[in-house]
């Protein structure tokens, strides 16, 4: 889906390697290579992955399907859920999306979320149908929809000029005077071999995501604790 608190660099892989971008009809973004409905597959290799729509989280969520597997984005995470308070997110959809279609795959069928704040990779449809706090053991529509509404979670700090870009497939990056529509790889590493001795490359990702692969020489300073590193 057209994510919210960071810029996608689709485009960058595209240019890299030739790959073509896929997102979920429901998106809309004009730049996709391919655009995928409900029910659609789409074959690479030996594979095929069926596309099935999870609205919900957002109104674009797509989740996918293969072997026995199900890649469910940040629709169906581990013991939880996506929020449902912006970008047109709906608690009474993701009830549907989840319980109607991913929960009707067999239950030994596993389940990868687009991530997990815990390190977890896996699940499967059995452990969450029993186990998920927020949808599992039967949870009914009502109780879902009131626990939705009083999550009380923060809005992403940088919602209304991601969400842009990302709709643009990330392509309007904003690189201090570096803002190109064919901005690629190539440029990003020369303008990195060419730093100034008082100019830093600053990574805001969590110092977990950091520790496992980061641009050589660049800081770590989490998004939200800027300050705190500048006094």
């Amino acid at each position: 889906h057209v994510h919210a608190d960071h810029v996608t660099s689709s485009c960058m892989l595209r240019e890299a390697t030739g790959a073509k971008s896929v997102f979920g009809e429901p998106a809309g973004i004009e730049c996709a290579d391919i655009l995928l409905e409900d029910g659609d597959e789409l074959e690479f290799g030996h594979f095929s992955l069926k596309a099935i729509a999870t609205p919900g989280h957002t109104d674009a969520c797509t989740s996918f399907y293969t072997e026995g597997m199900l890649f469910t984005g940040d629709s169906l995470l581990i013991r939880g859920c996506g929020r449902t308070d912006f970008q047109l997110g709906d608690p009474e959809k993701l009830y549907e999306s989840i319980t109607q279609k991913l929960y009707s795959y067999p239950d030994d069928t596993l389940v990868y979320p687009g991530h997990d704040y815990l390190g977890r990779t896996a699940s499967c449809i059995r452990e969450e149908k029993a186990f998920n706090p927020r949808i599992g053991s039967g949870q009914t529509l009502e109780k879902f929809v009131q626990i939705m509404k009083n999550l009380d979670l923060p809005k992403p700090k940088r919602i209304d000029s991601t969400v842009s870009q990302n709709l643009q497939c990330g392509f309007s990056l904003e690189l201090g005077h570096v803002n190109e529509d064919n901005f690629t790889m190539h440029d990003l590493y020369q303008l990195l071999d060419n730093l100034k001795s008082t100019e830093r490359v600053i990574d805001v990702r969590t110092p977990n995501e950091y520790s496992q692969g980061h641009v050589p020489g660049s800081l770590n300073i989490p998004m939200g604790n800027e300050q705190s590193f500048l006094e």
